[in-house]
């Protein structure tokens, strides 16, 4: 099956995201991109599965919050504002 790289403009939208792009639709194995716009002093909570994760602002700042563990981090204005921090959350194991 050949898939077409281009994705329309709001075609990806999904529920809270404004891109959600599955491996299915991307034609890969593994990897998925969401992309969340939120609102200053808002929260989004989701499920990591099996799944990895790497938390990168495009612009601000967030916490990001797995367990126990906090990060916070710094992000930046924009995307044309320089490298920004991230945080890694490595899959979970439920019990």
């Amino acid at each position: 099956m050949t898939l077409d790289p281009y994705v329309p403009a709001g075609s990806a939208a999904r529920g809270p995201y404004l891109m959600d792009i599955s491996p299915q639709r991307a034609g890969w194995e593994h990897s998925s991109l969401r992309v969340l716009g939120l609102a200053p002093a808002t929260e989004h909570t989701f499920a990591t599965g099996d799944s990895e994760w790497i938390f990168l602002p495009l612009s601000g700042a967030c916490t990001v919050t797995c367990d126990d563990a906090e990060f916070d981090i710094q992000g930046r204005k924009d995307v044309f504002s320089g490298i920004s921090d991230f945080a890694y959350v490595c899959r979970v194991t439920l019990r």
